[in-house]
């Protein structure tokens, strides 16, 4: 089955398809969950991004983000940008 994230559509030729992911800081009551989109561009590349719905903004929060696994630690995720 195709990755329906990366199907070109009539929608999705003009418009870049982003995941909501729900961010959640702290534990408890004290939680606080906030949104970001990620755009995915390959299966270890992607950028985060903060969209404002009411403004109709899109920040760059990371951006052509690679993640990788250390070598030295198989339990520790590296993520590279390029800068």
């Amino acid at each position: 089955m195709a990755d329906p994230w990366a199907t070109k559509d009539n929608f999705r030729i003009n418009n870049v398809a982003m995941r909501k992911v729900n961010v959640i800081t702290g534990k408890d009551e004290t939680a606080e969950v906030s949104s970001v989109f990620v755009q995915y561009h390959s299966a270890n590349k992607f950028s985060v991004y903060d969209c404002d719905t009411v403004k109709d903004t899109k920040t760059v929060i990371l951006e052509n983000a690679e993640i990788l696994v250390n070598p030295e630690n198989q339990d520790e995720l590296i993520i590279r940008t390029d800068k």
